[in-house]
């Protein structure tokens, strides 16, 4: 996988979010691997994702539902020994996170956390959240995330405990070297791709 890059700003052409996504999107739509290449990475985050101490101390744990370009995670929650997960529901502008303690349930509502066989689903506060694995369009390795423009995760992420870790799942062709910024963005503390844990990401485990 190559590694995308993301334009520098310019003091006279600032390059908007808007922008980079776009740009992105097609880039990474260009350079999609191979179904095989595809599994095989996400495998390899997974394995990395196991070996992180947030996810060896966590007791619960807030994922995403991967679209087919992002890192395919579900073994993480369908383990026997996995911890309590929850999952971020969106209705409108308003975003909660339900607990799923049945993963088979997932499968059951066709992968739609909307689906009436998970309405009676507990509702978790942000702040008992451990651990949050969180998707992203582009990182950069020192953690800082540009999402798809909801702003779901930058407001999930502001109600996190301090004792909590985020880390930013991705493939290694996702990460970039800069990213524009708003006062409302939302970094994560560690980012993770096939290669394992970034050397450059702010890590903060120990809190």
């Amino acid at each position: 996988m190559r590694l995308a890059t993301a334009p520098a700003a310019s003091s006279n052409s600032p390059v908007t979010k808007a922008e980079l996504r776009a740009r992105l999107v097609a880039e990474l739509r260009a350079a999609a691997p191979r179904r095989e290449q595809r599994q095989a990475a996400s495998d390899a985050i997974c394995r990395a994702i196991r070996r992180h101490p947030a996810w060896i101390a966590a007791k619960s744990v807030c994922a995403f539902l991967p679209l087919p370009s992002e890192p395919q995670i579900a073994p993480l929650w369908e383990d026997e020994h996995a911890p309590a997960f929850c999952f971020p529901r969106v209705r409108g502008d308003e975003v909660k996170l339900i607990r799923l303690d049945d993963p088979a349930l997932l499968r059951r509502s066709n992968w739609r956390l909307e689906a009436d066989e998970l309405a009676a689903a507990p509702i978790v506060e942000p702040g008992d959240v451990d651990l949050f694995l969180v998707p992203g369009l582009a990182f950069t390795a020192r953690g800082q995330r540009l999402g798809r423009g909801g702003g779901f995760y930058d407001r999930l992420l502001s109600k996190r405990s301090a004792h909590s870790t985020a880390i930013g799942i991705c493939f290694s062709q996702q990460i970039v070297t800069q990213l524009p910024r708003e006062p409302h963005d939302q970094d994560v503390d560690a980012v993770i791709t096939e290669h394992g844990l970034l050397a450059g990401a702010a890590d903060h485990t120990e809190k």
